[in-house]
Formats: structure tokens, C-alpha cells, sequence
């Protein structure tokens, strides 16, 4: 739901205007905080996804748990400041990558990764950039 906006004068209408377009020029705090979004949507659909499957190889001392020999590949999937991600919140837009090589290894196999966000998700997260541009409020930590 977007904000009603409500302002008296032109010298009140002009600074929140103002304030709108520098907003608007760099989300960078907004995205930053939609990238914890998406971590946790990667984390539910990790476990939707993986979880409770068993892998077929049974080499002594490897985990049995699918896409899961060591937890580096679905921790940098699902949980952010691990390591092997990067994650770039910039001015427009935000960018969540997996760098361990293992990724490219699975997708190659029809493994995803990382699941992609439906149009709900997305609404949600594009709702929250609005709504810092328009009104600069951010998350309560």
C-alpha cells in the first residue's frame, strides 16, 4: 500500500519534491535491506527446494544432504555475509551473486542455485523501495 502524501505550501511541497528525487536517485539504504528479503526468501526455498533430499553419493565423509558436501554453497545462497556471495546494493538497483564455483557446477547439472522470487515476492520488494523513496522511512532493526 503506497502512502498518502499530504503537504501545505509551496515551500513544504517543493522540499518534500525534493527530498522524493534524491530518494528516488539513490535507494541504496532501501535496497540494502531488500537484499535481507531476498536471503530469506532464498533461505525458504532452499529448504522447499533441498531440503530432506538425500544425495545418491555415498562417498565415506561426505554429507548426505543434496547440494550440501560441505553447507559453503547454501550458505552463500541463503545467508548473507557468508562467503562466495557478493551482494551490491547500489543507487538503482541491487545485485545478489553466488561466486563458489560449486554453483556453476550444479547449474550446469539443472541444479538452481538460487530460486527466483514470484510476482508476490518481487510486489513486496519493489513496494519497500517505494516507500523509503516516497516517505524515507526504513526498517526498525
Amino acid at each position: 500500500m503506497f502512502p498518502t502524501l499530504t503537504v501545505e505550501g509551496a515551500k513544504a511541497t517543493f522540499e518534500l519534491l525534493s527530498e522524493i528525487a534524491d530518494r528516488a536517485r539513490d535507494a541504496t539504504p532501501a535496497w540494502d535491506e531488500v537484499a535481507d528479503d531476498v536471503f530469506d526468501f532464498e533461505a525458504k526455498w532452499w529448504a522447499d527446494t533441498y531440503g530432506g533430499k538425500k544425495d545418491r553419493d555415498q562417498r565415506a565423509g561426505r554429507n548426505p544432504e543434496f547440494m550440501r558436501e560441505t553447507g559453503g554453497l547454501k550458505s552463500a545462497a541463503t545467508s548473507r555475509g557468508s562467503a562466495r556471495q557478493t551482494v551490491k546494493a547500489e543507487p538503482t538497483f541491487l545485485l545478489v551473486e553466488v561466486t563458489d564455483g560449486l554453483a556453476e557446477i550444479h547449474e550446469r547439472r539443472g541444479r538452481a542455485v538460487l530460486g527466483e522470487p514470484g510476482q508476490g515476492e518481487a510486489d513486496r520488494m519493489a513496494e519497500h523501495v517505494a516507500q523509503y523513496i516516497l516517505t524515507g522511512e526504513r526498517r526498525r532493526g
